[in-house]
């Protein structure tokens, strides 16, 4: 395996799987403004010819697959590439590094989860879950202490943020008018809209679990910004947390703001003074 240098020793190791939009964010965040926390160690992507341009760039290795990942040394392994790709790749990993997964919709499967957390636990390594799009995972941890807790979030995008989901395969989507498209729990929304709602299923995870959350998903014409809006009421008292983020230019589904809390979290990890 890859040793760390007298010039990296101080510094932690990433290897980021997939190299598109999210990843190209993370990448540069980790090589221009973390560079003094954190080296970016590897890169791999489904598409070879995209890899070997980004690793060229950041001025590191090409990853074929996790034994080229574990013989760099990682610390911590990112995963922006998909949910299948997180469902190949995130047992084997936790066996020498910790997770940091953007696909958290493929948690839903209560069976994957239970595995990947057992696999974490038997090597002494974490998976850390993000903020992503969203924000208030802190929130709902720290109310979880005050007693019962009720959790539901509403989803607001425009038509182009929604088309392609399979759940229009069977319920046609109105591009014209402003309309609920989907009611239901985080597992039914997450096999409905699988590039859309993850944060449902990362608010059932920091809650009260993936078949108990409320999800409702709207379609407004015309809307710009993708609108998060999380419902808390517990012993507690009640909380409502809001986000409007800007879609990624080259994909509508997704928002740049979850490659951004990756950054985050990772400046949490190194950082003297640490933020939940």
């Amino acid at each position: 395996m890859a040793e760390k240098t007298e010039e990296t020793k101080n510094r932690k190791r990433a290897v980021l799987i997939g190299c598109g939009n999210l990843g190209s964010v993370i990448a540069a965040g980790i090589a221009e403004d973390l560079a003094g926390q954190w080296e970016l160690a590897g890169i791999m992507d489904s598409n070879a010819e995209t890899a070997r341009t980004a690793a060229q760039k950041y001025g590191c290795s090409v990853c074929d697959d996790v034994p080229g990942i574990a013989a760099l040394c990682p610390d911590v392994v990112i995963e922006a590439a998909g949910p299948g790709v997180l469902r190949t790749y995130a047992e084997p990993v936790l066996e020498f590094a910790d997770l940091m997964p953007l696909s958290v919709g493929a948690f839903a499967d209560d069976g994957f989860y239970r595995a990947v957390r057992e696999k974490a636990a038997a090597n002494g390594h974490r998976i850390h879950i993000v903020s992503g799009a969203i924000g208030g995972l802190d929130l709902m941890q720290s109310v979880l202490f005050a007693g019962d807790l009720h959790a539901r979030i509403i989803t607001e995008k425009g038509p182009a943020s929604l088309k392609g989901a399979p759940w229009f395969d069977e319920h046609p989507l109105d591009e014209t008018k402003e309309t609920v498209v989907f009611r239901g729990d985080a597992i039914e929304a997450i096999k409905g809209f699988p590039k859309n709602v993850n944060v449902a299923v990362a608010c059932a995870l920091a809650t009260t679990g993936t078949k108990e959350i409320y999800v409702e998903i709207d379609s407004i014409p015309g809307k710009s910004l993708n609108t998060h809006r999380i419902i808390l009421e517990g012993d507690f008292g009640r909380a409502s947390v809001e986000i409007e983020s800007r879609p990624t230019p080259d994909n509508p589904r997704s928002s740049t703001l979850a490659a951004y809390s990756v950054l985050a979290r990772l400046k949490n990890m190194t950082d003297t003074v640490s933020f939940i």
